[in-house]
C-alpha cells in the first residue's frame, strides 16, 4: 500500500506542477463554475471549488487508472484521500 501511495503521490505532484505552470487549476474551476451556472446544479462547482477538492478528484482518477493497470483491491479506496491530504499539507502548511 505504501508503494501505491508513493506512485499516486508522485503522479499527482507531477500533474500539480504542470497544472500550476500552465494555470490549469483556475481553468478547471472556471469550467465547473460555468457548468453549474448553465445547469443550475451547484454540485459541479462544489466538487472543484478548492485546491484540496481538485487534487482529490485528480487523485481519484489516477487511482482508477492505476487500478486498471495493476489490480483493484479494497485498499485503493483510501489512497485518494491519503494522497490529497499529504499534498495539501505540503503545499498549504498551516
Amino acid at each position: 500500500m505504501i508503494q501505491t501511495i508513493l506512485i499516486i503521490f508522485g503522479l499527482l505532484a507531477f500533474l500539480d506542477a504542470l497544472f500550476t505552470k500552465w494555470n490549469t487549476w483556475n481553468e478547471i474551476e472556471k469550467f465547473f463554475l460555468n457548468v453549474s451556472e448553465k445547469t443550475n446544479v451547484k454540485l459541479f462547482y462544489s466538487l472543484a471549488f478548492c485546491m484540496f477538492c481538485q487534487r482529490f478528484w485528480i487523485s481519484v482518477l489516477l487511482t482508477i487508472v492505476f487500478g486498471l493497470i495493476s489490480e483493484f483491491s479494497f485498499s485503493l479506496i483510501f489512497i485518494p484521500m491519503i494522497v490529497a491530504g499529504i499534498m495539501n499539507l505540503i503545499k498549504n502548511p498551516a
